[in-house]
Formats: C-alpha cells, sequence, structure tokens
C-alpha cells in the first residue's frame, strides 16, 4: 500500500539504521562511547519485535557538545520528512513550556498526552524529542513517565507504547 500522505509504511518511516550509522560516523566527532551506544540501543529497540517498554534515551552535556545534532540525525534515519513527520515530535521547554502556572501545565499535559497518543496511535515507532528538559516542570515529566513504563495502557483501541522512543536533551 501506498500513501501519498505519511502513513506508518517502510515508505514513510523506513528506520534507517545504515543512514544513522553514516551520518553519526562521519559527523559525529570524538564521541565514540555516545555513537556505539546510541546506534546499539536504536537498533535494538527497532528490530525487537516485542521490547519491554518504550526506548528511553537521556543525552546531556553543555551547548555544543551534539545533543540536538545527534536527535536530528536520529529523527531524520527514522522518518522520511525527519521532523514534519506526524510521528515525529520536537519540544523545547523555553518554547513550548513557558509558563509555570497550574492552568498553562493542564494545558501543557493535556497537549503532551494528544500528541504523544496521537501519534502512537497512527504508528508505533513515534519518536518524541524533549530539549531543555532540565527547565521543563516537573509536573510535565510526570505526565511523560506514564508512557514510558512497562505497561501497555487500555483504550478502547489499544496503543502500545512499547516501540515509542523518548529522547531527553539536557
Amino acid at each position: 500500500m501506498f500513501c501519498f500522505l505519511e502513513c506508518c509504511s517502510k515508505h514513510w518511516v523506513p528506520n534507517n539504521m545504515t543512514k544513522l550509522d553514516l551520518r553519526l560516523k562521519e559527523q559525529l566527532m570524538g564521541q565514540p562511547l555516545a555513537y556505539n551506544l546510541i546506534l546499539k540501543s536504536i537498533s535494538s529497540h527497532i528490530n525487537t519485535e516485542h521490547p519491554s517498554k518504550a526506548l528511553v534515551l537521556s543525552l546531556h552535556g553543555s551547548t555544543g557538545t551534539g545533543k540536538n545534532f545527534v536527535a536530528k540525525h536520529i529523527v531524520e534515519s527514522l522518518y522520511r520528512n525527519g521532523y514534519r513527520s506526524k510521528y515525529a515530535r520536537l519540544y523545547v521547554a523555553s518554547r513550548d513550556f513557558m509558563h509555570h502556572d497550574e492552568e498553562h501545565l493542564q494545558q501543557y499535559k493535556d497537549r503532551i498526552k494528544h500528541d504523544i497518543e496521537r501519534a502512537t496511535s497512527g504508528c508505533q515507532y513515534a519518536t518524541f524529542v524533549f530539549d531543555e528538559v532540565d527547565k521543563m516542570p516537573m509536573k510535565l515529566l510526570e505526565t511523560i513517565l506514564f508512557y514510558i513504563d512497562f505497561h501497555t495502557p487500555t483504550y478502547a483501541q489499544p496503543i502500545d507504547f512499547r516501540k515509542t522512543i523518548f529522547i531527553f536533551l539536557r
């Protein structure tokens, strides 16, 4: 089946580990440990038929160490449309979660839940990148934890979050 608009198929979601390997090998300088761990973790997660839970990557480092660079290459290797894919989301705390009052926090929580559930219900290989995670209110992180745990939440139409990838950048 071919989709003119994006759908969860090998054409739109190629999960191209060769592309990721080449990009990281050629462009990620001086970080062989990160290169090996990232490639091995994502490849293993993608190729495991029934992982026990979602994959969580936490990349830490000062400005300019390549965290966003790596996340961008991961997303561009997994999705034909990169961050324009409806199955990949990038949140930047200082842009997307600026206000910390209860009313805004509830709106942010609702949006995160909606985005995660909608993307994952459309494609089990959804990816969510949270930049500046250290600036996010704890209540928002708690919302995300629900989807990372060892269970599959029950919905009228079951959504399996175990193939989902969450990347936290600090």
